[in-house]
């Protein structure tokens, strides 16, 4: 290996390290069976066929429940096991274990008590002086680590004498505790004085609600039934979590209190709100490119999924509690498989229309890839963790499927294909798959012909409602498209079709592609679906929508011919309750020590190009070169972006530019099929601020510089663009949206100079322009530059 090549590994090595560090908040449990993980299935032998089928396990550790309190900027490591003591968990190696992964400013919470004090079990007991030492000693190698321990008495069993007063079974060791926390003035969460006083409360018969408990005959784990007064339900776990919450406010462990999820203000977006906040809403409700959107209802809550293709991370997540205010919660995928593809630009490939399920207390999202075929991903909570990519089916030209769980058990899948691929399109075909979701049984049987009446069906989603099989599914295209209805009370058919949805004599073009969603209580019945609006993407759209005689009108029929039009304006979901305004995160002040969820790479992202420091409060990208052979920036993966997120809008960003190499750059861009920026350049003359523009780069087109000045000095600058929408007739004499896109720059951040004409955005392959930063190299070398971006704001466009 040369010099060169070793200081190129080094630096490499230096910044992986640096952005490994750049870490969520980390909580460790250490603790006995009341805090673990439990399985949620547990498998059971018939003694007498050898038969294994699994039956649901419903106790729950209230370390397990604890996720839910809090942002994903705080994880949870719980290494809580069952029927251990503090001698036992250090005998068997679990306290060396997570105290080996414990960094400088975690938690470490720790709950023994339990199984120490049970002197009718030798193989786990602990006397009170060996408990005392080995607390202390844990107390003691997690500060030595620079982390915080946090003690925990141990909750109480659920054991009541005949006045309704709790027997204590703990003896002297919950005192323990509370003197070792006083001697090495560590925080103490007195979880025993908390269920204490919240089981009295509840009394000897409606605290049993909260407690494992099984009666005869009802599960096959436990025949006789189960009468467990130690261990919780997920109802008692979730209460049992909130005390430990509530300690943390009370002492006001501020890192921790700051990242709960009742502290987070919803954000507000200052360009495009739908709520109109007179209990109606105006369309769309997301004016930014979720496309292919597929939504489900939980309990209050709704879940959407869309198409995110090479983009990373991946299946955006998004959550409503009516339908109107929506965030984004997270994604299903970081990175794309095989990395060897991804890694490196595959536009328009990748994740396609993907549809989201809730069956059997699990989240079930699938999707096309059109050239691999139909993958499936699974979670127990909706922000993860997600099982890794598992293929369903394999084949080229598969795509949009839909699963469907019938009353039997068995489950199927719903599925177009793309002509691109398959050789075909304008049919729909439907396979049966096992009843864990997990593989095809059989190969697709075609269901619908959409020739030549219903050209190009596609994106299909399946329900079951009133004895019949629906399936909803846009054809015609998706700019000048309509909405189908299909049913049938067999589930291969034959099926009726219906146009339900068409764009009448409304500006709204093609309504695509979308889901069947009710309220909580069944009144109300809604459908979710996005419109193309060229360089803004796919926008999404809400609209009501009825059943009569079993079929669905959707949006507003006003001549009663059971085809409805979508409606500009209409009264806001009743949903039994008034949330708050809230819609996706668009400006960063790069103050996390993780990227912002509204951020996306152009491909699978890469720990060298960039670091967070969440103590300056920065984002710092490093120049990396395009794709091998890449001609412009359309062959970049390091590209951060984010979605246009309304008609008119500004974007601005502080940037600090420290190039090492001359050819290095950083800036602002608008991305797509043509793309413009405004950049600096490291030139053999200095940096010079420049615009430039690139018609039809994804045919490999080379940037025209169309304005430039001279920077003086290496300040920070600031970059902004502002997008303004005009409507202009096409081709085909039909209104289209123009994105105009005016840069500018400051040296300030009062006085902004226009530097060069107004540019045209224009869409990518099948996703909207997007904007964002870069910092780029022309070649590999054995050193970067770096760009360090101090915010990016979204803020009306003057």
């Amino acid at each position: 290996m040369n010099i060169k090549s070793k200081i190129l590994v080094l630096f490499c090595l230096s910044v992986l390290f640096l952005s490994l560090t750049n870490r969520p908040i980390h909580v460790f449990m250490a603790g006995d069976s009341t805090m673990a993980n439990k399985l949620f299935y547990k498998s059971v032998t018939d003694s007498f066929t050898g038969e294994v089928t699994y039956e649901k396990f419903l106790e729950r550790g209230w370390g397990q429940l604890l996720p839910e309190y809090f942002t994903d900027h705080v994880i949870i490591r719980n290494f809580a096991q069952n029927g251990r003591s503090t001698r036992t968990f250090i005998s068997e190696g679990w306290w060396n274990k997570l105290i080996s992964e414990v960094q400088k400013g975690d938690y470490v919470v720790i709950q023994f008590g339990h199984n120490d004090g049970a002197k009718n079990k030798p193989d786990r007991y602990t006397s009170p002086e060996d408990y005392r030492t080995n607390l202390i000693r844990f107390v003691d190698e997690v500060k030595a680590k620079g982390a915080i321990p946090i003690i925990c008495t141990s909750v109480m069993r659920r054991k009541f004498d005949a006045e309704g007063k709790l027997v204590d079974t703990h003896g002297v060791y919950p005192e323990i505790c509370r003197e070792v926390a006083r001697l090495k003035n560590v925080s103490l969460m007195d979880m025993q004085k908390q269920t204490i006083e919240w089981l009295e409360q509840q009394g000897p018969v409606k605290s049993k609600q909260y407690f494992h408990k099984i009666p005869a005959g009802v599960s096959k784990l436990y025949p006789k039934g189960l009468d467990d007064n130690t261990h919780f339900n997920e109802k008692g776990a979730r209460i049992v979590a909130g005390f430990f919450v509530q300690g943390l406010k009370e002492q006001q462990i501020t890192p921790l209190v700051k990242e709960l999820l009742e502290n987070q203000q919803p954000y507000v977006s200052q360009v495009w709100s739908p709520d109109l906040g007179n209990g109606k809403y105006k369309n769309p409700v997301i004016y930014a490119d979720y496309s292919d959107p597929d939504v489900c209802r939980v309990g209050n809550d709704y879940y959407m999924v869309s198409s995110s293709f090479a983009n990373t991370p991946g299946l955006p997540i998004l959550h409503s509690n009516d339908l109107v205010n929506w965030t984004i919660v997270g994604h299903a995928i970081q990175n794309l498989t095989p990395s060897e593809r991804y890694d490196k630009m595959e536009h328009g490939n990748g994740v396609w229309a993907p549809s989201i399920r809730f069956h059997d207390n699990q989240f079930y999202i699938y999707f096309g890839d059109p050239d691999e075929g139909i993958y499936m991903t699974k979670a127990k909570n909706i922000k993860g963790p997600w099982t890794p990519l598992c293929l369903v089916k394999k084949g080229k030209g598969l795509i949009d499927p839909c699963p469907l769980w019938d009353e039997d058990g068995r489950a199927y899948v719903v599925h177009g294909f793309a002509g691109s691929r398959a050789g075909m399109k304008s049919v729909l075909g439907i396979f049966e798959m096992t009843p864990d979701g997990i593989q095809a049984l059989t190969e697709s049987r075609l269901i619908f012909d959409g020739h030549p009446n219903n050209p190009t069906v596609e994106g299909p989603k399946f329900y079951k409602r009133n004895n019949y099989y629906y399936i909803l599914a846009p054809a015609g295209g998706v700019k000048p498209g309509w909405q189908l209805a299909l049913r049938s009370k067999n589930i291969y058919g034959p099926y009726e079709s219906k146009i339900v949805l068409s764009q009448g004599k409304t500006e709204i073009n093609g309504p695509h592609q979308g889901a069947w969603i009710d309220t909580p209580d069944g009144k109300e019945n809604w459908f979710i679906h996005f419109q193309d609006k060229y360089a803004y993407g796919r926008v999404v759209w809400l609209e009501p929508l009825q059943w009569i005689n079993d079929w669905p009108v959707i949006g507003e029929d006003k001549d009663g011919d059971g085809c409805g039009n979508p409606v500009l304006t209409w009264g806001k979901p009743n949903v039994g309750k008034i949330y708050p305004t809230a819609t996706p995160v668009e400006s960063d002040e790069f103050n996390s020590s993780v990227l912002g969820l509204q951020w996306q790479w152009q491909a699978n992202s890469n720990p060298l190009c960039y670091r967070l420091d969440s103590e300056s409060g920065n984002l710092r990208l490093f120049a990396w070169q395009p794709d091998e052979n890449g001609k412009n920036l359309w062959d970049a993966p390091n590209l951060l972006l984010q979605k246009f997120p309304a008609p008119n809008f500004k974007a601005t960003t502080k940037l600090a530019f420290s190039p090492s190499k001359i050819g290095e750059s950083a800036g602002l861009v608008v991305m797509g099929q043509d793309y413009a920026a405004l950049r600096i350049d490291s030139t053999q003359n200095g940096l010079y601020i420049k615009q430039i523009v690139c018609k039809e780069a994804s045919k490999g087109s080379k940037e025209l510089v169309m304005d430039s000045v001279l920077l003086k000095n290496n300040l920070p600058v600031y970059f902004r663009v502002e997008v303004r929408e005009t409507q202009e007739k096409n081709r085909e004499e039909i209104l289209q949206p123009q994105a105009n896109c005016q840069f500018s720059y400051s040296l300030d951040g009062k006085k902004y100079v226009t530097l060069g004409k107004t540019f045209l955005a224009k869409e990518g392959l099948w996703i909207g322009a997007k904007v964002g930063i870069f910092c780029k190299r022309p070649r590999v070398s054995n050193d970067a530059g770096y760009v360090d971006v101090d915010w990016f704001r979204v803020e009306p466009a003057k």
